[in-house]
């Protein structure tokens, strides 16, 4: 573009100096513009350094690629402090720079850029931290190779020398692969989980201890396998506790993996369409009746009209606390980090009595109509209206006064409150076994008055609002 304009210039130039009386030559033809060329990419140099480095702290890194991968990369991990994590990254132009913490989502993000350096090193800067300096590690190459596998339920710890290793018990090994270049002893300990017991170890397939915990010269390549049964002695101690409870609007569920592990689901619906559920889990001390757990979860769901899931948040991932148990079916559940109170559940009584209870009202199982009637009682009891009125079937008589939609009854309930007496026979509510008949289900003292819309048709079980009483104006 720069060479057409110096061009047209130059011709009009020309023809001014013509204008003016001055000879000149005449112009000889322009020559056709030569294309610039594209400026060359820069020259990529090739990566050529993998393996395992280490630096005089005993920071590790390693660099490998990878092409079982979505996208083809370079998988750096690092083992820096107490910071271990890894993820494949791309190379750009002389290095590698990425996310090392893009696999998860809930982490901060790790950045780093790895170059070449010196004959044979890699330099590692941490986006907003330090730089590290790597040589290669010396590894030498192994000639002996020892695997060692669980068969049955249960784990496996070892460690270099005759020492008797550490027992993880929050990220237990059941299974372990060791390359040795020389031979050398380790100590081997098996132990049970939950529901089985230890039986033996074999070498190589063949019997070779029955003690739980074993020192072997690995001298050679070979086999190990701790061997697991069940043990049909042994009663899970979470069993005694599993089951539903309840504390205000919050519900919780506590179940067992069957080995000793609890896992405990706390819901707690804020209106009709929101529920947070906290999920924690952890290995239940039978001693004191504690649940420590880590890793709890706190997610945020939102629901559709039709009761989909149309969104969800995880709000955190890593919470800790305590859950402790007692003998009159209570527990209290302490969160670390949290400026609410301890929150005391109550354990539910088993459901009794016939699953087709409400069977002359509603088609929907006796437990889902008791669970969804106790909903309706505590948004009526927190003056909920809003909740309240997604359940209505209108037009509807609240206190003789006949309101003809939803919008009608939030706008009429702006300035009412429950009275206190309706408040008292609410709160005395069980939603267990209620009082029903041709009328609907009746909560309370009449305060709320339930039907199935959809009962003697093909369509799913609807429960609805008919009547409200027990309503004063503030």
């Amino acid at each position: 573009m720069k060479k057409w304009i110096s061009l047209l210039l130059a011709v009009c130039l020309l023809f001014a100096l013509a204008a003016c009386g001055v000879a000149a030559a005449p112009a000889a033809e322009p020559e056709a513009p030569q294309e610039t060329p594209a400026p060359a990419e820069p020259e990529v140099k090739e990566w050529t350094r993998q393996g395992f480095f280490e630096d005089e702290n005993d920071n590790m890194i390693s660099v490998t690629w990878m092409d079982d991968t979505v996208e083809p990369g370079w998988y750096v991990g690092v083992m820096i402090g107490d910071t271990m994590t890894g993820w494949t990254i791309p190379q750009e132009g002389d290095s590698l720079h990425g996310d090392l913490n893009a696999w998860d989502e809930s982490a901060e993000p790790f950045v780093v850029t790895v170059t070449e350096e010196g004959e044979d090193g890699l330099l590692l800067v941490v986006e907003g931290g330090e730089s590290y300096h790597f040589k290669p590690m010396d590894i030498p190459t192994a000639s002996i190779f020892v695997s060692v596998n669980t068969e049955g339920w249960g784990n496996i710890s070892y460690a270099e020398g005759e020492e008797a290793p550490e027992i993880d018990t929050e990220y237990p090994y059941q299974s372990a692969q060791i390359n040795l270049a020389e031979p050398k002893t380790h100590t081997f300990v098996a132990w049970p989980r939950g529901g089985s017991r230890f039986v033996k170890w074999t070498k190589n397939g063949e019997d070779y201890s029955t003690e739980a915990q074993i020192t072997v010269l690995l001298d050679e390549s070979m086999e190990l396998v701790a061997v697991f049964e069940e043990d049909p002695d042994w009663v899970d101690p979470v069993a005694a506790f599993t089951g539903e409870y309840q504390s205000g609007r919050a519900s919780a569920w506590v179940d067992s993996f069957g080995d000793g592990d609890m896992f405990v689901t706390v819901s707690w619906g804020s209106s009709a369409w929101e529920t947070t559920q906290w999920f924690m889990t952890g290995r239940f001390d039978p001693d004191t009746r504690t649940l420590a757990y880590s890793g709890g979860t706190k997610t945020n769901l939102v629901y559709d009209d039709e009761g989909g899931i149309k969104s969800e948040e995880t709000e955190y991932g890593d919470g800790t606390g305590t859950l402790v148990f007692y003998e009159d079916g209570r527990f209290v559940w302490h969160e670390d980090g949290v400026e609410r109170d301890d929150m005391t559940f109550e354990r539910l009584p088993e459901e009794e009595g016939d699953p087709d209870y409400y069977s002359a009202v509603t088609a929907m199982d006796k437990r889902a109509v008791e669970e969804q009637c106790a909903f309706l009682r505590d948004a009526y009891l927190n003056e909920d209206w809003e909740t309240i009125a997604v359940y209505l079937s209108t037009p509807i008589t609240v206190d003789g006064t006949e309101l003809k939609s939803a919008e009608e009854f939030l706008a009429f309930m702006a300035d009412k409150t429950v009275n206190g007496s309706d408040r008292e026979a609410m709160e005395a509510e069980t939603c267990r076994d209620m009082f029903f008949n041709g009328q609907g289900i009746c909560l309370g003292d009449g305060e709320l008055w339930i039907v199935d819309l959809s009962y003697l048709t093909e369509e799913a079980p609807e429960l609805a609002i008919i009547g409200i009483n027990g309503i004063v104006n503030k």
